[in-house]
């Protein structure tokens, strides 16, 4: 089974680059959860710090119509802020989507 897949370049909704990709989860998975659930990861890796947004894919496959509409905040401070829009989640969604199928996940607890 793949560990990585196809890298997706984008941007954020503040200019900076940033890189998609699925990965294994590193953390200890519950035995149920050996269908698919929280055994992978989608990164969004902003590059001007090395790294920043992990999510479990089957999170945001759940919640996949919403993103796909209002975006992502991928953090938030005072100082520094960076989000991408509906049009990079739809990418990111088809990202997981095609993995999903090219591994023969289920993404569901039952």
């Amino acid at each position: 089974m793949a560990t990585k897949t196809k890298v997706l370049k984008a941007k954020t909704n503040q200019g900076d680059d940033i890189s998609i990709y699925i990965e294994k989860n590193n953390h200890k998975v519950e035995d149920w959860n050996k269908r698919g659930v929280n055994q992978y990861v989608i990164n969004f890796d902003l590059e001007r710090i090395g790294g920043w947004g992990t999510y479990y894919i089957d999170t945001i496959a759940k919640d996949s119509k919403e993103l796909s509409e209002r975006g992502l905040c991928l953090y938030g401070d005072t100082y520094n802020y960076a989000s991408v829009n509906g049009e990079v989640m739809k990418k990111a969604v088809n990202l997981i989507n095609d993995f999903v199928k090219a591994n023969n996940l289920r993404l569901d607890k039952e």
